[in-house]
C-alpha cells in the first residue's frame, strides 16, 4: 500500500514554534516560508476582515497531501492591492533550501470568488516570484480554476484545480456553510538550470484576489545533474 504519510493528529491550534522541523523526502526539500508568514492558521484572514478563511483545523508540520509532503507552520496571506487592506500585496522574500529546483508545490487556498465570474475561470488569481542569482526574475500565474478556487463556487472534481484537504463538515459561521479547502498546485520553474536567490507570492489586480500560501516543496531530484551539464 503507498505510504499515507505523516500523522495528522496535530491541529493548528498548537504553536507551530514548538513543532520540530521535518524533514523532506529524497528528491524534494521544505522551503522555510518564516519570514513571509503574517497570519497564524486560526486567524481571521480575507480581505473584508471577517472571519470567512479561518484554518483552524489545518494540520500543522509535517503532512502529506496528494502524495507531496509539506510543512506547515503558518500562512502567507495576501491581498489585491487596489483593496488597501491588512495584508500586503506582495510577501516578504524567502531564502530556498536548494539553489536549483525543477518546480515548486504549493499547498494554498483561496479567500475569495473573483467578481464578474463569466470569463474569468483562467485568469491569474496570483503569482509565483522567482529571484534567480543572476539577476533575473521569472513571475508564474496561480491560474483560478485552473491551480485554485475558493469554497463558495467549487465545482469540485469538475474543475482542473486538485483539491488537497476540505474540511470535515460546515460551519455556521461561514457564508453559505461552505467547507473551507486547500489546494496542491504544481509550478514548474521556467529557467531550472539558473541558480535561484529568493521566491516570492503576489496576489493579482483582479477583485476578489486573496491567495493564501501554507506551504511550498521544491522538487531538486534531477537539478545536481542539471547544474552539472550546465556548467560544462
Amino acid at each position: 500500500a503507498d505510504d499515507p504519510g505523516p500523522s495528522r493528529n496535530r491541529s493548528a491550534a498548537a504553536t507551530m514554534d514548538a513543532l520540530p522541523p521535518g524533514i523532506a523526502p529524497p528528491g524534494y526539500a521544505f522551503v522555510d516560508l518564516a519570514p513571509a508568514i503574517n497570519r497564524p492558521l486560526d486567524a481571521a484572514n480575507v480581505v473584508f476582515g471577517d472571519k470567512i478563511g479561518t484554518l483552524a483545523m489545518v494540520p500543522g508540520g509535517t503532512q502529506r497531501f496528494l502524495g507531496i509532503d509539506y510543512e506547515i507552520r503558518g500562512m502567507v496571506a495576501l491581498g489585491m492591492p487596489a483593496r488597501h487592506s491588512n495584508k500586503p500585496t506582495i510577501s516578504a522574500p524567502v531564502s530556498v533550501p536548494a539553489p536549483r529546483f525543477g518546480a515548486v508545490h504549493l499547498l494554498a487556498g483561496a479567500c475569495c470568488m473573483l467578481q464578474n465570474m463569466a470569463g474569468l475561470l483562467h485568469v491569474p488569481y496570483g503569482y509565483f516570484h522567482i529571484a534567480y542569482a543572476d539577476g533575473g526574475h521569472a513571475r508564474v500565474p496561480i491560474v483560478y480554476g485552473r491551480d485554485i478556487m475558493e469554497a463558495w463556487t467549487d465545482a469540485g472534481d469538475s474543475l482542473p484545480a486538485r483539491i488537497a484537504w476540505i474540511e470535515a463538515g460546515p460551519r455556521p459561521d461561514i457564508i453559505q456553510r461552505a467547507r473551507l479547502r486547500l489546494y496542491a498546485l504544481r509550478l514548474e520553474n521556467p529557467h531550472p538550470q539558473r541558480e535561484v536567490g529568493s521566491i516570492a507570492f503576489e496576489a493579482s489586480d483582479a477583485a476578489w484576489s486573496g491567495p493564501m500560501i501554507l506551504a511550498a516543496t521544491l522538487e531538486t531530484s534531477d537539478m545536481a545533474t542539471a547544474g552539472s551539464t550546465a556548467a560544462h
